[in-house]
């Protein structure tokens, strides 16, 4: 099969290679990507993303966690086969689905004895949003696999917090309508070069895209002129709350003295903990600084 035309029905393609796979994944919004949109996403923010799809900055590695993962989806599978006794595939080929700029790689097939269907796999040690139910970023992943492949619902197998368990991930046509012009939307974004607003976390977008300024200001919006006066309030607040909270650290070991940990009398215990750390030689560095001048 050659590389294929992006179109409104549904069409399956199998990449050559890794690097093939990002290639074809970049010509459309992906099922992970779908969470980055919406703002659900602790990996990338939808700043990121956007700079990421028009190649502008490299996509961020895979961490530990999410290697851990690919390692450790094949076993999931099979429990999750053992336990339901339905047969599984795991798409280890990473065949992509598509549907006009929607795409998906689904972790696996499934054929539960009623459907042909997917199965997404997640691995964590931490709670990641399971211990109180299925976290919204893989909620949102489902749903979108789900429109591409035009199925009524799915499975959702991780193992997290040292147990493994099983969802049915239903579809919900009125989160998709939303969930896909948000995505079109985005995708606009990019054809038209119109980054969406920065947030707390891009900081490393800015020291990738703009490593030597030139010596030109530009003007600003006008209501910037609000955001700088706030941006003039929350300064001494935040050194005032950081000395506050240094009191206070500092009266409880005061009052815990020499022993192991102190109790409330609502009974939240404080430990004490000796800790070393070696001597460290920091590597240069270079990024851009905001100042203000009036």
């Amino acid at each position: 099969m050659g590389e294929p035309a992006l179109k409104n029905t549904m069409s399956i393609y199998t990449p050559k290679n890794e690097q093939d796979w990002h290639h074809t994944r970049d010509k459309g919004i992906g099922a992970s990507e779908a969470a980055i949109i919406l703002g659900k996403s602790s990996f990338m923010s939808p700043l990121m993303l956007f700079y990421v799809k028009r190649c502008e900055i490299p996509r961020p590695d895979d961490t530990d966690l999410t290697l851990a993962g690919k390692l450790f989806e094949p076993q999931i599978l099979k429990w999750f086969q053992q336990e339901t006794g339905f047969k599984t595939t795991h798409n280890a080929k990473q065949s992509i689905y598509m549907r006009d700029i929607y795409f998906c790689t689904p972790d696996a097939f499934v054929n539960d004895g009623r459907i042909d269907t997917f199965a997404e796999i997640k691995f964590s040690i931490y709670d990641d949003g399971f211990k109180d139910d299925v976290p919204v970023k893989y909620l949102i992943q489902c749903q979108h696999q789900m429109y591409v492949a035009d199925l009524p619902y799915m499975y959702l197998a991780y193992f997290a917090l040292g147990k493994f368990n099983y969802r049915v991930i239903s579809r919900n046509d009125d989160f998709i309508q939303i969930l896909i012009q948000r995505e079109r939307e985005f995708w606009n974004r990019i054809n038209q070069n119109e980054p969406p607003e920065a947030g707390a976390n891009d900081a490393v977008i800015f020291n990738l895209l703009y490593k030597n300024p030139i010596e030109e200001f530009v003007d600003l919006p006008e209501d910037m002129i609000v955001q700088d006066q706030r941006l003039q309030e929350i300064k001494p607040l935040i050194k005032e709350l950081e000395n506050e909270k240094k009191t206070i650290e500092n009266r409880m070991k005061q009052l815990i003295g020499t022993t192991a940990g102190g109790v409330l009398p609502n009974g939240i215990t404080y430990g004490i903990t000796q800790v070393n750390k070696p001597e460290t030689v920091v590597k240069a560095t270079s990024y851009i600084q905001l100042r203000r001048r009036v």
